[in-house]
């Protein structure tokens, strides 16, 4: 029971460095201490800047630590059920531990995009390609997966262009 979570908690730890977590609270901080400075308003321009910097570090960190935290949590119940079994209990640990599984594997994936551009504008094309009407349902699909992963991540999205099938689905897609 506890194998899985010392793995997830070692994974976490590793990215933990890697971001340098406990540096971007010192960030933080250091933000939070010039944004209650007296004229922090002064320059609107500087001062939206450094707000928009001080959310995206505040997610970061609050993300990364609840994760941290619900694993050291689940850790004590797994060594709890250990000396009190409890069936009930291993199906709800065992259920959080996938559930926490694929929350890191996402937040690894999110990973993946935090390049020097990655935080620009991107232009999405779907083409259904030769496959007739399924081809196109599933080039729909695709459209309303992207749409909704970009309206959970609160970015906009313009459609720029849409042809749809004749019987169904779409033929092609562009979003923005």
């Amino acid at each position: 029971m506890k194998e899985p979570l010392y793995k997830l908690q070692e994974k976490i730890t590793s990215t933990w460095g890697l971001l340098d977590i406990d540096g971007q609270k010192i960030e933080l901080r250091a933000l939070e201490q010039q944004m209650q400075s007296e004229g922090f308003w002064n320059d609107t321009e500087q001062a939206t800047k450094v707000s928009k910097r001080h959310e995206e570090l505040k997610s970061e960190i609050d993300t990364w630590e609840t994760l941290k935290g619900e694993v050291d949590g689940l850790l004590e119940l797994a060594g709890e059920l250990e000396e009190h079994p409890d069936a009930e209990m291993e199906r709800d640990i065992k259920n959080k531990i996938e559930t926490l599984e694929k929350q890191f594997e996402t937040l690894e994936f999110v990973l993946l995009f935090d390049g020097k551009h990655d935080k620009e504008n991107a232009l999405v094309t779907i083409q259904s390609g030769s496959g007739g009407t399924e081809a196109q349902d599933w080039a729909e699909m695709l459209e309303r997966m992207i749409l909704r992963f970009i309206e959970k991540k609160g970015w906009k999205a313009t459609l720029l262009d849409e042809t749809r099938g004749a019987e169904a689905g779409i033929k092609s897609v562009t979003i923005e």
